[in-house]
């Protein structure tokens, strides 16, 4: 996951479930923008002591405080904490948040991969057993 981010160039990303903000810290280094976004207050508040814009949300809950578009929608081992039935709805609301080009990266078992399909007008571009990269209409 880190190798293909830091071969991009730096823009907005948004981290879904992002906690205390490893990944979004990290992005932020390289010079990305990145709102974070988690449903555990402590979290929130964690990652915002470390300077991160930082926002409690439900993911399975809309609207999504989200300003977008994103370059890069980062979703990284949350999907399987939800409800089977959410997950689909959700993959959707990321994917939405994309800017045109931009890339949705999905980092989650194999077991809640498989069960996932690219929403409208988003392209699979990389797979393996435990991630997808998915990119908005180009």
């Amino acid at each position: 996951m880190r190798r293909w981010l830091a071969a991009r160039p730096p823009g907005h990303a948004l981290d879904l479930g992002g906690g205390h903000g490893r990944h979004a810290a990290w992005l932020r280094e390289r010079g990305w923008h990145v709102l974070l976004l988690d449903h555990d207050e402590d979290a929130v508040a964690a990652a915002a002591a470390r300077g991160l814009a930082a926002a409690r949300q439900d993911l399975t809950q809309h609207p999504w405080p989200v300003a977008g578009p994103y370059d890069v929608v980062l979703v990284h081992r949350v999907l399987y904490q939800l409800p089977a039935s959410a997950r689909g709805a959700v993959v959707e609301r990321a994917a939405g948040a994309l800017d045109r080009g931009g890339e949705l990266l999905l980092v989650e078992p194999s077991t809640v991969l498989a069960s996932l399909r690219p929403p409208g007008g988003v392209r699979e571009i990389d797979a393996s057993a435990v991630h997808r990269r998915w990119r908005q209409g180009s």
